[in-house]
């Protein structure tokens, strides 16, 4: 099926309603979102009652036109008047037909009426509302972290994972060691990238220890989570994240100190978004870390490419980074950026 967009928006439009669809024909897409929208009726609020009923039933127009087999992202877009939202719809590429029948995406699967789910091949998933993007972010965009329940090890993200390999059950720290060099480069994981086949590789804070039996991990608890969630492990492995850039962004500030101290010519810079906006209108930023507050500066940023954004999430009081703005970046050679106004 072609790409499709119905209605017009002339306000600011936010993904509110997403949904997946895969391996379903026109008729079978049509009896799944008619069922949606027969339940959005026992929404909560009337304005997710007037969201749903307007973003399913855009969505069985366009179904309604259709043949062959769906395999598509159908994406409803809108500000606060829902009735000038616009529906969009992107095509599955083979990658990531092929992710939904390998992979494990994480939520209910719809099917349509009178099929069982794991008896119909196709399915739809929904997702709604701040949900919304948080999903298909993760879905296309997700960082991916590698994590051993004690007797599997899997590769995954928020909303979709893969088990790579079972393994003999983890206890010790002892069998957490003899664990980490079958997970490295020589012995590849499995990806879930919905973009490109690529398998992580264990990192400074990427593997997570999730289970129960991690609680005798005190001296590594923060890479340690109780839970086997994937919205648990992955909040630890956000977490982690979030230390080893902080720690990475304090390093590169004490850095810059040394610099200042020994009279050379600057490399880094932090605390200064006037700086740091000279530095990318004249394409000499190399590196930055940014706190996650300066959400415009980081849009820009990734959009201008090149550059290797690193967001820190979370509070950041009492650190260096704090002190300094919550920025520091690298640049391409030492120069004074004050040159270049």
């Amino acid at each position: 099926m072609s790409a499709l967009a119905l209605g017009a928006s002339t306000a600011p439009a936010s993904l509110r309603v997403l949904v997946l669809c895969t391996a379903l024909s026109p008729p079978q897409l049509t009896s799944v979102l008619t069922s949606l929208k027969d339940s959005s009726k026992k929404a909560g609020s009337h304005k997710t009652r007037e969201l749903l009923w307007k973003a399913y039933g855009d969505m069985l127009t366009w179904a309604g036109g259709g043949d062959g087999t769906i395999d598509a992202f159908l994406m409803f877009k809108a500000g606060e008047d829902v009735n000038e939202g616009k529906l969009q719809i992107q095509e599955l590429t083979k990658r990531q037909r092929g992710c939904c029948g390998s992979l494990d995406i994480l939520g209910r699967k719809h099917t349509p009426a009178g099929e069982e789910e794991g008896k119909c091949r196709g399915w739809a998933m929904v997702w709604t509302e701040d949900e919304a993007s948080s999903a298909f972010e993760d879905l296309l965009d997700g960082e991916p972290c590698i994590y051993c329940t004690g007797d599997k090890v899997y590769v995954g993200t928020r909303y979709k994972r893969v088990m790579c390999k079972g393994i003999s059950s983890v206890k010790t720290v002892k069998d957490v060691d003899a664990l980490v060099p079958t997970l490295l480069p020589d012995n590849p994981l499995r990806s879930v990238s919905f973009t490109s086949n690529s398998p992580p590789s264990i990192n400074s804070y990427n593997f997570i220890l999730a289970g129960p039996w991690t609680s005798k991990f005190v001296e590594d608890s923060e890479n340690c989570c109780s839970a086997t969630s994937t919205d648990a492990v992955y909040d630890c492995f956000l977490a982690c994240k979030a230390s080893s850039l902080m720690a990475d962004a304090n390093k590169l500030i004490a850095q810059m100190i040394t610099d200042v101290e020994k009279g050379l010519t600057a490399c880094i810079y932090a605390a200064s978004m006037k700086e740091a906006g000279v530095a990318r209108r004249n394409a000499l930023m190399k590196k930055v870390y940014v706190h996650e507050s300066k959400a415009k500066f980081i849009q820009g940023a990734k959009e201008d490419g090149g550059i290797e954004v690193n967001v820190v999430n979370g509070n950041i009081e009492g650190s260096k980074f704090s002190e300094f703005g919550g920025i520091v970046f690298e640049i391409h050679y030492r120069t004074d950026l004050a040159m270049f106004g």
